[in-house]
């Protein structure tokens, strides 16, 4: 990525990944840990070479995410619950002050991402969301939560 960054062949690459039960969107940096301390980036002020893309993490749909984790390991923090949402913003916040590059981070949400591409306007990703922890009668409709645009030349996501 370095080369294609470097003779401007290529830039807003987009990295869709999954598997992980928890939901980010994500600036995708060049790091050079001698050079630069990750914990320093700022998406508005870092010159866009500094980044090779974005990338969209979308939540799980059925499987655990991060707020049934934490109560199968402490056996206290049930999804949903007064106890387990506060319990879910602190680790939100935990881990999204640990990784700057995450323009968003949430753990406890079920769904899925869209990408959408159209001809002279920016990419645009949307997270959506559905309700799993409690039964539903009729039909279950997902709501966007975020949406992120990449403009042209930009590679972050806004």
């Amino acid at each position: 990525f370095d080369q294609l960054i470097e003779h401007r062949v290529a830039s807003n690459n987009i990295w869709a990944v999954g598997d992980m039960h928890f939901s980010y969107a994500a600036d995708v940096l060049r790091f050079n840990a001698a050079e630069k301390d990750l914990l320093d980036y700022n998406p508005f002020t870092d010159d866009p070479v500094e980044r090779f893309g974005v990338e969209i993490l979308p939540g799980s749909g059925s499987r655990g995410n991060l707020d049934e984790k934490m109560n199968e390991i402490l056996g206290f923090v049930r999804p949903g619950t007064p106890l387990g949402r506060l319990a879910s913003n602190i680790a939100d916040h935990v881990v999204s002050t640990a990784n700057p590059h995450f323009r968003w981070f949430e753990g406890s949400g079920h769904g899925y991402g869209v990408l959408r591409f159209a001809d002279d306007k920016p990419v645009q990703a949307q997270f959506m969301q559905f309700p799993i922890l409690e039964r539903i009668e009729g039909e279950v409709v997902a709501e966007p939560v975020r949406v992120f645009e990449l403009r042209d030349g930009d590679n972050f996501w806004t």
